[in-house]
Order: structure tokens, then C-alpha cells, then sequence
């Protein structure tokens, strides 16, 4: 994909943008293409957006920071991507001036382990060769990206679904039959529901997460980044306090939806005793493993029911129960016609007439 002012790739799964922006143009014109570098990396990631930008900022090294370089740096801060250039060694040689105008951008999980250098390779040109080397991340994560995605299965439609996958069945031998039912069912799943990422910073995505929070979060790093980029500059405490007004936007939408998950989780613990409340609750205790040993089981149970010595049987009275005047059915009858009409008889028994009694 190419459009003016950059061009678009994709090696391996790494989105590429190779830019290069005449410095003749207008500014006006360098902030829509610009603009539009940005919008179309928006959503793509990883990429790695490098090029001839024309643009000149002290946070690459340049001794003073233009209007282009400014643009660059306030478009760009809205993108999670981060500045590779490192030291001061010009970019850019031409009948002995020197500047630094090739700039290459990353993404985090790219610019971790990326090397950039500037090359003295010979390169025909008044542009040195600017190397970016990313050969560990071809090692690691393809494979894993595949392995941990996931589908939303709330947003299933089976409507929509179960046409896509009619007529599937084994047409030859098992295995073509296989692969070809996988991947209908995949394509049938990639089209119709939402993709979710599971796993890959080693960190599950926490419950009481929202869109609002998402959105808070982004303008947060955005403009702290901005902050970040503007220490030098007089314009440092006007983007501090903004960075500082955003950061407690995005603590604040935190709080409310935390006590709103946990209002919920309160009204579930109620209705389902032992449902997820329970279950989050059960999951926070550190809970040791059960003991197998036969010994220490045995003094585990002596320590909880420890043994007693056996009781001697209490003496009965002198008039004890064998020496109990008798009793006749008179003196009963006697009793059960002072009892109140709703008095109860006792468990399990309805008494409707006293002299049942005497049965």
C-alpha cells in the first residue's frame, strides 16, 4: 500500500512504513501526511514507521526543534510507538552539513529488544544507511500470538454462523478432510466473532476493565508522553499539568468501576452463594497443600481431638427413677384436660382430643 508521502508493508508481522516527506512542501500539507501516517498505523501493531521526515527536535539530537518537528512529535504521541534514534550522530551529510532527519519509530514489544545504528557503510547517497535490527523477535511470539488467541463467545451469532459452515464433512481422506474443516470453521469464527488476546504479557485482563477506562488511559499516556518530550521546552508545565489532569481522570473512571464490579459481585454473593464471589474470593487465599505423611496426618488429628480420659458415670439419687410413684391413666387424663385447646401435644403428633391420651 503506498500513498504520498509513505508506504506501507508487511514482513513477517511486523507493519513497516517507509516515509519520506520533501521539505519543500507546506506545513499545512507535512501535518495531513502526517495525520494520515498516523491514522493508518492506528490499530496495527507491531509496526515500525521510519523514513526521511525532514523534521528536526531536540529529542533526537538536533540542536533546536522546527514547527515539523513539533507536528511530528505531538501526531505521533498519540500512537504507541517510540523514538529507536539514539545519541547524536547525524543521519544526513551534504557539502558539510550535517543534520538528523531519519528518525525510526517502534512499537514497545519491537523496541525492546531492537538494535538501531547508524551505519558507515557506503551508501551512494548524502542519507547514511540507518540499520534497525529486530532478529529476536522473529524467535519469539509468532508462534505465540497464534497458540493464545481467542474468541469472544458472547458475541457469537449463529445465525450468521451456521450457514458458513454447512456441507462440511470428510470429502477425501481424513486428513485434507481435517485441515479443510478447521480452517472453514477459523475463517467462519475470524468473520463473525470478536478476536481476544490471551496471554502474552503474562497478565489476565481484569474484570472490572471498561471502554471508558480504555479510552481514559490512552489520552493518559499520551499526554505524559507529551510531558516527557517537552522537559527542555517552556511549554513543559503547561503539558505536565495536563498529563497531571488526565492521570486523575483515569483514576477516578478506575474507582467508580471498581466499586460498581464490586456492588455487583455483592448482589451475585447473595443470589449464588458459592458462585464467582466465591470462587475470587477462595482464589486470593493461600491455601497450603494437603499433608501426606501418615505421621503428621496422625498429629495434625490429636492436636485438633485431642483424646480424653474416660468419665465416670454420675450417681443417681436415692430416689431415682425406679423409685418413682406409678402413675395411672386417671392422673394423665387428669393432666390433658388442663391443657389450652391450641397447645401443641408435642412433635409429630396432632392431639385434637385429650383423652387420646390415654390410648
Amino acid at each position: 500500500m503506498a500513498r504520498k508521502g509513505f508506504a506501507r508493508a508487511k514482513c513477517g508481522r511486523i507493519y513497516v512504513y517507509s516515509c519520506y516527506i520533501p521539505p519543500s512542501i507546506p506545513l499545512a500539507e507535512y501535518t495531513a501526511i502526517i495525520e494520515d501516517i498516523a491514522q493508518d498505523a492506528h490499530g496495527k501493531s507491531p509496526v515500525i514507521i521510519a523514513g526521511d521526515f525532514n523534521a528536526w527536535a531536540t529529542e533526537w539530537g538536533s540542536s533546536r526543534t522546527t514547527p515539523r518537528g513539533t507536528i511530528l512529535l505531538d501526531i505521533f504521541a498519540l500512537l504507541n510507538v517510540c523514538l529507536l534514534n539514539i545519541g547524536t550522530r547525524s543521519t544526513y551529510s551534504k557539502a558539510g552539513r550535517e543534520s538528523i532527519i531519519d528518525l525510526t519509530f517502534a512499537s514497545p514489544d519491537v523496541a525492546r529488544d531492537a538494535k538501531w545504528h547508524v551505519s558507515d557503510v557506503y551508501t551512494h547517497s548524502d542519507h547514511f544507511a540507518v540499520i534497525t535490527d529486530t532478529y529476536k523477535l522473529g524467535s519469539r511470539g509468532a508462534s505465540r500470538r497464534l497458540q493464545h488467541t481467542g474468541y469472544k463467545m458472547n458475541t457469537m451469532d449463529l445465525e450468521r454462523l451456521l450457514p458458513m459452515v454447512e456441507g462440511l464433512g470428510i470429502r477425501s481422506n481424513a486428513n485434507s478432510s481435517a485441515d479443510a474443516i478447521a480452517e472453514t470453521i477459523t475463517n467462519a469464527c475470524d468473520a463473525i466473532l470478536t478476536k481476544v488476546r490471551k496471554g502474552g504479557n503474562a497478565h489476565r485482563p481484569v474484570a472490572w476493565w471498561n471502554e471508558d477506562i480504555a479510552k481514559a488511559r490512552k489520552e493518559c499516556l499520551a499526554t505524559r508522553r507529551k510531558s516527557q518530550r517537552s522537559r527542555p521546552s517552556p511549554n513543559f508545565e503547561h503539558h505536565l499539568q495536563n498529563f497531571r489532569a488526565k492521570r486523575k481522570l483515569l483514576k477516578e473512571a478506575i474507582r467508580r468501576s471498581k466499586s460498581r464490579y464490586f456492588q455487583k459481585l455483592c448482589d451475585a454473593a447473595d443470589a449464588e452463594p458459592f458462585g464467582l464471589a466465591y470462587k475470587l474470593v477462595m482464589g486470593r487465599l493461600c491455601r497450603q497443600p494437603m499433608p501426606t505423611n501418615p505421621e503428621q496426618l496422625i498429629q495434625i488429628v490429636l492436636t485438633l481431638f485431642p483424646r480424653q480420659t474416660p468419665g465416670i458415670a454420675p450417681q443417681l439419687p436415692a430416689n431415682g427413677i425406679n423409685d418413682c410413684a406409678p402413675t395411672d391413666d386417671n392422673e394423665v387424663l387428669s393432666i390433658a384436660a388442663k391443657l389450652k385447646a391450641d397447645k401443641s401435644p408435642g412433635p409429630g403428633k396432632e392431639l385434637d382430643d385429650p383423652s387420646s391420651l390415654s390410648g
